[in-house]
């Protein structure tokens, strides 16, 4: 599945691809943007397909800038939805016995969608589609402006909030370039190494770069 998720009103949004190919890529980016307009910028993580030169071009031909996470776990909203989609499928696949795979996350993330979500205080539809009880057109206006005023001041709450917390943070490790770190694998295997050494190519406040131009957060490191 390719994953997007709006920022603002926490809407999710799962398109089923066959690859991880720039093509299929960019044709279910084509669908969402078409179904949802296309926003100002796209936060995604380092995927092979998103960096290459055909999606980069593919974007900005439609004005949209792309970000990239520091790590694939960075990107805290997107995988902590990833969590909560696989802990909700997991726990009621179980109730849809006559549906397929495919058809029953379609229910998981309606319900995902249909859910209110702590850092807004509203359901997602709520906010992308502006659902209301009222038929007035002049009431629905209204009552989409009351929504999008208290959403924009609950995250604004919740990145302050987020802010102090990352303020009583330890301080990250210093690292040298050409020093070897200690990388944390986001393995969920018991098997596997936790750590994997890699060679610090380049470092700033927060991220180191490593091996083939990847960053990767200092809280990650040992």
């Amino acid at each position: 599945y390719l994953s997007l998720i709006c920022a603002f009103s926490k809407h999710l949004y799962l398109s089923e691809i066959n690859t991880r190919n720039v093509s299929d890529i960019q044709k279910s980016l084509s669908q969402y943007f078409l179904i949802f307009s296309t926003p100002k910028k796209l936060v995604c993580d380092h995927e092979a397909s998103f960096t290459s030169v055909q999606l980069k071009s593919f974007l900005s031909d439609l004005n949209i800038k792309l970000e990239f996470a520091s790590s694939s776990e960075s990107n805290g909203q997107i995988e902590k939805t990833h969590c909560t989609i696989i802990e909700m499928y997991n726990t009621n696949k179980h109730k849809f016995p006559d549906l397929n795979s495919t058809e029953i996350m379609a229910v998981i993330v309606a319900l995902y969608n249909d859910t209110v979500h702590s850092a807004t205080s509203y359901k997602p539809k709520e906010v992308i589609f502006n659902q209301t009880n009222v038929s007035d057109p002049n009431a629905v206006v209204q009552a989409g402006q009351n929504i999008f005023t208290k959403v924009r001041n609950n995250l604004s709450k919740a990145h302050e909030n987020m802010q102090k917390y990352n303020k009583d943070k330890e301080e990250p490790p210093v690292v040298q370039p050409d020093e070897n770190v200690l990388i944390k694998q986001g393995t969920r295997k018991k098997l596997d190494p936790r750590f994997k050494e890699s060679k610090c190519l380049k470092t700033n406040d927060r991220t180191v770069t490593i091996n083939r131009n990847v960053k990767r957060n200092k809280n990650k490191l040992k």
